[in-house]
């Protein structure tokens, strides 16, 4: 498997999580020290508060993962490769502008470490 198809299954389990509400699976795989999942229900929370109702994180088709944008850093400062990647939310059945970011340290094909960086409104 090539290490973009392996980024992009790993970026559909973490929408699942948040889409099944697994935060604590999400808190103790994704999440680096100086960042805490309550933000990011935060981050959803106050979404919904925006848009005056109240929403559902949902499953797109497997093609909207295809969008996942995938942005290799010419630089890395600690793993061999380094990649932001971002993906839309869908909420309520629609593709929204809630934005997850992700930060993804690669360091062979056994060593990948994935962490949540921020979910915020483009």
């Amino acid at each position: 498997m090539e290490l973009k198809d392996t980024i992009k299954q790993e970026i559909i389990n973490i929408y699942k999580l948040f889409v099944f509400k697994g935060y604590e699976t999400l808190k103790r795989r994704y999440l680096s020290d100086d960042k805490q999942i309550e933000d990011f229900i935060r981050a959803l929370h106050e979404y919904w508060e925006f848009w005056e109702e109240e929403g559902t994180v949902t499953m797109p088709s497997i093609d909207e993962f295809n969008s996942i944008e995938i942005i290799e850093i010419d630089t890395p400062k600690s793993a061999l490769r380094e990649f932001n990647v971002t993906f839309d939310f869908w909420i309520n059945g629609k593709k929204s502008n809630l934005t997850l970011e992700c930060y993804i340290e690669y360091y062979n094909q056994e060593d990948m470490r994935v962490y949540l960086y921020d979910l915020h409104a483009m």
